[in-house]
């Protein structure tokens, strides 16, 4: 999400700077009916720019957010020990606390004849 956030915000900026300076001296180069429609096309751009520029904004800062609750988070490890008595191990590898852990375990003797 945040690589998407980056191209829109980078799209947005060069559309920005490029159309509005470049479009008279692009314009005698492409096609007439490019040149019939400009004013068109640059309305559009323009809306698409008010339109555009604040959902990136709004990308961004939900992109920042989820980042913050990544940073936040505590990583447990589960490790499988010995396969004749099986339990298992769970490491907290950061020094957060895990808060509200939710475990769904189920085992399966593949090697069983039905």
């Amino acid at each position: 999400m945040v690589y998407t956030t980056v191209a829109v915000i980078v799209a947005m900026l060069v559309m920005l700077l490029f159309v509005p300076f470049k479009w008279n001296v692009l314009r005698s180069h492409v096609s007439p009916w490019l040149g019939r429609n400009g004013d068109v096309l640059a309305a559009l751009a323009s809306v698409m720019t008010v339109l555009g520029f604040p959902l990136a904004l709004l990308g961004g800062y939900a992109a920042y957010q989820d980042i913050l609750e990544q940073i936040g988070r505590a990583i447990v490890d589960i490790e499988f020990r010995d396969f004749q008595d099986p339990w298992i191990v769970f490491h907290n590898t950061t020094s957060r606390t895990a808060q509200g852990i939710e475990i769904d375990l189920e085992i399966f003797d593949l090697d069983a004849s039905a």
